[in-house]
């Protein structure tokens, strides 16, 4: 069974709530924390559009959906899963705010918003961005999370995209907090006598909502040398560290 989170806010530390008696079409609010299903929520990628993710209650795996006509100050319901792409929602880092994130919709990128005046039981509502704290969201574990990061063996790269260099390779992980920093170091050692001497960078990944990442990183020499990557990822919260060693051998990669 998939980890639940409370999206908790910046304002107040108030929480997404379906509002009871829970059922499809039942408003959400902003209220203070509890235990009960109708505060806890999974997240689940949108096929085919990369980035957005549906928004699902443990209650009855409804999800967060802006009521129609969608508009700036549409109220936000509950409602059952569909298709459309006022369910999709992608997590943008607040510039400034670390573990904070604007949750915009894939219709209009309007912005989850707690309508003033802010407190226990004011409605959510979906609303044009703006830099106001009602708008920053961050992941609170529910009770009962376990959590089992793991790296994924390298992949090499296809290069669709321009900006990413030739002859990269793709790190990818599952299992971490959602939203969360990690620190990638990677270390590439050629076979002695091939090529340049080691290889090494450190960059931050942040995960997305279901705690999975993935990383292209620019490598050239995988093109003429064989040799072996070490890839360690740190949480830059808890300090837990996830290791991977893996073997290139001038055309694909093994462990």
């Amino acid at each position: 069974m998939a980890n639940s989170y409370y999206l908790q806010s910046a304002k107040d530390g108030l929480v997404f709530d379906i509002k009871t008696p829970v059922g499809s079409g039942s408003p959400l609010q902003a209220y203070e924390q509890k235990t009960e299903a109708n505060q806890q929520w999974t997240f689940e990628s949108v096929p085919g559009q990369a980035g957005y993710f549906y928004i699902l209650s443990a209650d009855q795996g409804l999800a967060v959906d802006i009521k129609t006509p969608v508009g700036s100050a549409s109220p936000l319901q509950a409602y059952e899963q569909k298709t459309e792409a006022n369910q999709w929602w992608q997590f943008k880092s607040v510039p400034g705010q670390a573990g904070y994130f604007h949750i915009l919709s894939a219709d209009q990128g309007l912005a989850v918003d707690i309508k003033t005046p802010v407190g226990s039981g004011s409605p959510l509502q979906a609303y044009e961005q703006k830099t106001e704290a009602n708008q920053w969201w961050t992941f609170e574990s529910a009770p009962g999370n376990t959590f089992n990061p793991k790296l994924n063996p390298p992949t090499t790269f296809v290069q669709l995209d321009p900006s990413v260099p030739p002859n990269s390779f793709v790190v990818s992980g599952t299992g971490f907090f959602p939203g969360r920093a990690l620190t990638l170091s990677w270390l590439y050692a050629p076979q002695q006598g091939q090529g340049p001497d080691n290889t090494t960078a450190t960059l931050t990944v942040t995960t997305d909502p279901t705690g999975a990442f993935d990383s292209a990183n620019g490598l050239p020499v995988l093109s003429s040398t064989t040799g072996t990557l070490n890839i360690s990822v740190t949480d830059t919260v808890t300090g837990q560290k996830v290791t991977e060693s893996s073997y290139w051998n001038g055309t694909s990669w093994s462990s």
